[in-house]
């Protein structure tokens, strides 16, 4: 059990206190992705954009459609639309603040073809060109950091996409979503305390498989990176074992700490992989830890999945005394963009 702590000290921002509601804001996301305007059907394929705590949006959209897809759905985190991209494609567009620069070029680009949009964000730039174009739009809250958005950003995007008919059965998956992660809750804080105790000061490498499992693992490493201030990495199964692993299996000395993720709907060749590639990496003498996944559905285990790992970024913030919400160093990055942009000829 983790004792009392001073979070009003530790926590000035309450990123903690975002993450315990991730319940609540699941069942809000979704009732955001309801009540918003229908799309265009997408009879060519989706593009999601976004970037950062927007993008992982466009994350989970991919594995979605992969897996319960009636079109192709493809991420963009740039600022170039994809050249297949046109009459029949949905462009969904995903900015919590709406000024995110990335977003708003692909925007641009899309209103300049003759790609249907549907937009996601609490303002900004996106929500008056949405305005100005008469757009669909799902505007969502804007008080929080968007990593700890996620849900609110997600849910919508789902709605979105099922309305589209790019994917069949995830909005009626959408339901038992909080519930499940609701319930997850108190178990999840306890398995971070336990992880955290674990890695320690090693730097974690979070594996998963390709989909919902690699999807944990990576929203692990962006915030191990943002909320803990910390040096992670994610990498993917089956990919791993076809060149990682002999990098790993030489790692002697190297302080890493390898975090496996599973999930029941993995194909049951992975957790074979998983098996035998943490016998390789033990070899080598880098402690191996595991996360499994449980819920009813993939949506469900993967957002139980996804609060259990940024509860354990924030776990780890604390332990090293860092405040998990400010982002210094890409508040000062954007602005020198915006400086540079200002300046350039």
């Amino acid at each position: 059990m983790t004792p009392p702590r001073d979070l009003a000290a530790l926590d000035p921002g309450g990123m903690l206190g975002h993450v315990r509601a991730s319940a609540d804001l699941w069942r809000t996301g979704i009732e955001l992705g309801r009540a918003a305007p229908t799309p265009a059907i997408a009879t060519r394929g989706v593009v999601v954009a976004g970037m950062g705590g927007s993008g992982i949006a466009a994350d989970v959209a991919v594995v979605a459609g992969a897996t319960m897809g009636r079109a192709p759905v493809v991420a963009v985190k740039s600022y170039d639309l994809p050249a297949f991209v046109g009459a029949g494609t949905l462009v969904v567009l995903v900015s919590q603040s709406g000024d995110t620069e990335e977003t708003l070029a692909v925007a641009d680009a899309t209103l300049a073809s003759p790609a249907s949009a549907f937009v996601v964000a609490s303002g900004g730039r996106l929500a008056a060109v949405a305005a100005e174009h008469g757009l669909p739009m799902a505007r969502v809250p804007g008080d929080r950091m968007p990593r700890a958005s996620l849900p609110l950003l997600v849910a919508p995007v789902l709605v979105a996409l099922e309305r589209a008919e790019a994917l069949a059965g995830v909005d009626a998956m959408l339901d038992g979503v909080p519930d499940v992660v609701e319930a997850d809750l108190a178990a999840a804080e306890v398995r971070a305390a336990e992880l955290a105790d674990a890695v320690g000061d090693r730097i974690p490498v979070f594996v998963g498989a390709r989909g919902w499992s690699g999807l944990v693992a990576a929203r692990a490493m962006t915030q191990v990176h943002e909320n803990a201030e910390r040096v992670a990495f994610a990498a993917e199964l089956p990919e791993l074992d076809h060149n990682a692993i002999v990098g790993l299996a030489a790692a002697h000395g190297t302080p890493l700490a390898i975090v496996f993720i599973g999930d029941p709907g993995d194909h049951p060749r992975i957790r074979t992989r998983i098996d035998l590639t943490a016998e390789v990496i033990a070899r080598a003498g880098l402690p191996v830890h595991t996360i499994t996944l449980t819920g009813p559905s993939p949506l469900a285990r993967a957002a139980a999945g996804i609060q259990a790992v940024d509860l354990l970024s924030v776990e780890l913030a604390f332990r090293g005394g860092v405040d998990p919400t400010p982002i210094a160093v890409l508040e000062e990055l954007k602005q020198r963009l915006r400086s540079a942009a200002r300046t350039s000829p």
